[in-house]
């Protein structure tokens, strides 16, 4: 939610709207974890990197190191940490929520450490300080969302984290030249100064990292409510860049703003008929384009699960779905997205059957 919540006209939006993120379990029973698990995780992003494109490792997790954590343990993870970097994929990790010492593995010198400030650069009350924090990000508190959708407060350098990780992820597929170091130092380097140290200013740091101008295009590309009426709203002004570094200018100045060219927004997506019946769930889109794919994202609960879990993600090009659900449906989310790109992907529109 926090890192990559989509403009969806529904709820909130994340630091980077347009990326993709890859779910890695670091808990072998849901609730505990230890350095073992976190070096496998890490471990297993490493593996499937050129799979899923993976850049960034967000480790929104950590601990002090004297509570049951040995050399060899540290050293394990470590070394696994350094090969993340070796294969230029950058590794974040929350600072911690209590005075004190920085946590570990954040406190680990290659690994991105986030602390948790307030919006205007104060650290937070709760927060963990100390040198070895690279970057401060608003953590007191964040919008986010309880797994039912509905709307809630988060404070943490937990949440700290992702955004920074989502804003960094945002950098490197914008522009794909940027290393794992020249991308973290477009962070540090632009941060604004704080009362406890370096402040995230992703305006800043988008600018040094070469992409201001994309992030303009896609930005005005993204329809703004009118304050009354008809009224149009203008887009904001395009960001100023200030002089960029030889060596980032070269990684970032392979795309501009020509390359990006979308023609409008596809329709909010509008369903003719929707029914479920003993599990089998059936629907009809009213307005689908031709030759245009709905993703269709359904969400149930079943016996087992506390809460709703994404049971099936369907791409459907027909007019028409039927699908097997192993549970009760609680959320039917439907977008339509243009398989060649020309047209931006629609807003989404979201079903409960089950009400």
């Amino acid at each position: 939610m926090i890192a990559a919540a989509p403009y969806n006209g529904f709820g909130m939006v994340g630091a980077a709207p347009s990326i993709n993120v890859v779910s890695v379990r670091a808990s072998r029973d849901g609730v505990t974890f230890g350095a073992t698990d976190v070096a496998r995780g890490v471990q297993r992003c490493i593996a499937y990197r050129n799979t899923y494109n993976i850049k960034v490792i967000s480790l929104s997790l950590g601990g002090a190191a004297i509570s049951g954590l040995d050399a060899g343990l540290m050293v394990q993870t470590e070394d696994v940490v350094k090969n993340a970097r070796r294969a230029e994929m950058n590794v974040l990790a929350a600072a911690g929520n209590h005075e004190g010492v920085v946590d570990w593995p954040a406190a680990f010198g290659p690994v991105m450490a986030v602390g948790a400030a307030t919006h205007d650069g104060r650290r937070c009350a709760f927060a963990a300080a100390g040198h070895e924090v690279d970057l401060w990000a608003s953590g007191c508190p964040l919008d986010a969302a309880f797994p039912d959708g509905s709307p809630a407060w988060a404070s943490g350098s937990s949440e700290s984290t992702a955004f920074v990780a989502g804003v960094l992820t945002q950098l490197r597929a914008t522009s794909p030249g940027l290393t794992a170091d020249q991308a973290e130092r477009a962070l540090t380097s632009s941060a604004q100064p704080g009362s406890v140290g370096p402040r995230l200013d992703v305006r800043a740091a988008s600018a040094m990292a070469g992409i201001a101008d994309q992030l303009f295009v896609g930005h005005a590309m993204v329809p703004l409510p009118a304050p009354s009426g008809d009224a149009s709203v203008p887009a904001p002004p395009a960001p100023t860049s200030p002089s960029l570094g030889q060596e980032m200018a070269a990684s970032g100045s392979g795309r501009n703003a020509s390359s990006v060219h979308l023609r409008g927004r596809l329709p909010k997506p509008s369903v003719r008929s929707i029914r479920l019946r003993q599990r089998v769930l059936s629907m009809s889109f009213k307005n689908k384009p031709r030759k245009i794919e709905a993703q269709v994202r359904i969400y149930t609960r079943t016996r087992r699960r506390a809460f709703p879990a994404l049971s099936r993600s369907l791409s459907v090009v027909g007019e028409r779905l039927r699908t097997k659900v192993p549970g009760a449906v609680i959320q039917v989310s439907i977008t339509y997205r243009d398989p060649h790109r020309i047209k931006a992907a629609s807003v989404v529109l979201l079903l409960h059957p089950a009400s």
